[in-house]
């Protein structure tokens, strides 16, 4: 393992030659959010950036970056990103982990020993690059982040603030003051769409994973693309990125972003009286009026499962049998140890 991760770092160190974006960082698209890696676990992030600017006439550049984030004591995540002829750190702290009601609070640093000042603007070393405003020293920021289900659809909120990089330079950004929102939907297994506001621009994003392997694409300052009655010709703008990314977890005992079901406690599932009056165990009642593993209930409301859930239950309903089982054989032992007794 050591070896492997040695063998990351020494990749990215030679990615920081080459030209790139901070395009996605820890957590969404360019915001972050409040999950940290666990202790022990590590992942690893190449990304292919094509980005071209009507306002400065830019021609279409093709820059690939990347970045390694590593987990510690699961509380601490540590980053490292390489590119654009600067090269920076990322730490974030784990407050306040989350539960079913609370959600997980964190704060972070970003662009630690980047060359950038934090107003860019008044500084000449890389005047030319039109990705500068995102590369500001030391922007600190807090984000807390909450996994709910809406209409049986799993999804995650974040929301936070933060200053330098986080704070844009046009008046609208500054309304907000370096505040940020995202949102992530997981409409299919595996399957994710994203949208953030980052404190300057409007992204949106899509992931899909496969084991331990994620494949992303995002689009930023979508909201160029609504520009063209201005006659400022931003709608010319293009910022597209795709990217993939490794986990490495083998040993690693936690998730990065716990399982939302796993926080419930066992009167928290409850079966639902499909109007038999008969007992479903621990069947919940589908949508269409048949029992199976399709919803369940948290409180008194149905609520339909992911198919991460839908798997947790089968393991648990295998794991109960295996427990009646156990239990039913060790009841047979007691009864023969006590007629064993009861011999002459």
């Amino acid at each position: 393992m050591k070896k492997v991760i040695l063998s990351v770092i020494v990749l990215v160190a030679v990615l920081s030659i080459a030209d790139a974006a901070p395009f996605q960082t820890m957590g969404m698209l360019r915001t972050p959010d409040a999950y940290v890696l666990p202790s022990k676990a590590a992942e690893i992030q190449f990304v292919y950036y094509m980005r071209k600017g009507k306002a400065n006439d830019w021609e279409l550049e093709h820059v690939p970056y990347g970045m390694l984030s590593v987990g510690i004591l699961d509380r601490i995540e540590l980053g490292v990103f390489a590119g654009d002829k600067v090269a920076f750190g990322n730490v974030k702290l784990k407050l306040i982990k989350e539960t079913l009601k609370v959600p997980q609070l964190s704060i972070g640093l970003e662009n630690i020993f980047s060359r950038v000042p934090n107003h860019y603007f008044d500084n000449n070393s890389i005047n030319n690059n039109p990705d500068k405003r995102d590369y500001e020293s030391y922007s600190p920021y807090a984000v807390i982040s909450k996994q709910v289900v809406i209409g049986g659809v799993h999804t995650m909120l974040n929301f936070g603030g933060g200053m330098h990089r986080f704070v844009g330079q046009v008046p609208r950004s500054r309304m907000f003051s370096g505040m940020f929102t995202s949102v992530e939907i997981s409409p299919l297994r595996d399957f994710y769409m994203q949208a953030e506001y980052d404190g300057q621009d409007f992204n949106v994003g899509a992931k899909y994973t496969y084991h331990n392997f994620s494949f992303k694409l995002g689009y930023q300052a979508v909201e160029n693309l609504a520009k063209k009655s201005e006659g400022n010709g931003y709608e010319k703008d293009l910022r597209v990125a795709a990217g993939v990314s490794y986990l490495f977890d083998r040993y690693a005992k936690d998730k990065r972003r716990p399982d939302l079901y796993e926080f419930a406690k066992d009167d928290d599932l409850k079966p639902i009286d499909d109007g038999t009056g008969l007992d479903s165990g621990d069947l919940a009642t589908n949508v269409d009026g048949t029992t199976g593993s399709g919803t369940a209930v948290v409180g008194t409301k149905p609520k339909e499962l992911s198919p991460e859930m839908n798997d947790l239950l089968a393991e648990l309903r295998r794991l109960r049998a295996e427990r009646e089982k156990a239990q039913s054989a060790l009841d047979d032992l007691r009864k023969w140890i006590e007629s064993t007794k009861e011999q002459p």
